[in-house]
């Protein structure tokens, strides 16, 4: 019964995020964490039983390193019983993230930032508040998420999270969950339509946290319809390997179409050939 395991994870979920906030609320070691918001899917209410929770923590700039040199794993284990660990890793725009596998509750992400950047990424475009030290972290994002932002800064976050959500899809797919991977491809689409909104003038500042989605692809010219309905058609067909390689090579085409407003072009042969080596790792000989 889908329906019946779905409301035993949300259930086990939210008694974890309930202490994970109580540790934070009570426990002296952690005062320096000012707040948590929860991004992504569960973030918006629309997590599934496979769902990860994407957690942003923010914390003095004084205390940055400290959290991000290991502490952030102490206050993890704190919530609940760890099968798993790695991290710290860097993504850019959306900070050193640890990622944590606590079985039942699933995995967990956590990302560290500073109290000095408070520009929220994309997931966190319809965040929850867990925890907050002086009741202020909510109206800041907030007022940071309605900020007008210049193209150059909707390019930079468009590729962090497509650079993010690749390795979403790997994952999935070397778990063999076709579906789940589907479902993160189809946030990487969204990504797409924003940088090829971009390439074509057509995606105004401030519009990131606002866009509507798919209704924008009818907008576009036809050389970047094409290509991304092209990609939605292979992912529906058959997820896989094939996919993951168009992707990374329409992003690429995008972020050259894009050169004048990327500070920081991501390395897209590199980023293929590690994700494409991780998923033939997991998957064994064919």
């Amino acid at each position: 019964m889908p329906d019946a395991r779905a409301n035993d994870i949300g259930l086990i979920r939210n008694t974890f995020l309930e202490g994970l906030a109580h540790v934070l609320a009570h426990d002296l070691r952690f005062k320096g964490v000012l707040g948590m918001e929860i991004g992504g899917s569960v973030g918006r209410g629309e997590a599934d039983p496979l769902s990860d929770i994407d957690l942003f923590m923010y914390v003095t700039a004084i205390e940055f390193d400290t959290y991000c040199g290991g502490f952030a794993f102490e206050l993890l284990e704190c919530a609940g019983p760890v099968r798993r660990r790695r991290g710290p890793s860097f993504a850019p725009l959306i900070g050193w993230g640890y990622t944590v596998d606590y079985g039942e509750i699933g995995l967990v992400q956590l990302f560290v930032r500073s109290d000095a950047a408070l520009r929220p990424s994309y997931l966190q475009r319809q965040g929850r508040i867990l925890f907050e030290r002086d009741g202020r972290l909510a109206s800041t994002l907030a007022a940071a998420k309605a900020e007008a932002l210049p193209s150059r800064s909707i390019a930079a976050a468009a590729l962090s999270e497509i650079y993010f959500r690749l390795f979403n899809v790997t994952k999935e797919l070397a778990r063999g969950h076709t579906w789940q991977a589907r479902k993160y491809h189809r946030e990487i689409q969204e990504q797409l339509l924003v940088l090829a909104r971009l390439a074509s003038a057509k995606e105004p500042a401030g519009s990131y946290f606002r866009h509507s989605g798919r209704a924008m692809e009818q907008e576009l010219p036809h050389e970047w319809r094409r290509a991304i309905e092209e990609l939605d058609r292979q992912s529906t067909d058959q997820m896989g390997e094939p996919v993951v390689r168009a992707t990374v090579a329409l992003a690429a085409r995008l972020q050259d179409a894009l050169a004048s407003q990327i500070d920081a072009p991501v390395d897209w042969s590199a980023l293929e050939e590690r994700i494409l080596h991780r998923l033939a790792t997991r998957l064994g000989p064919s």
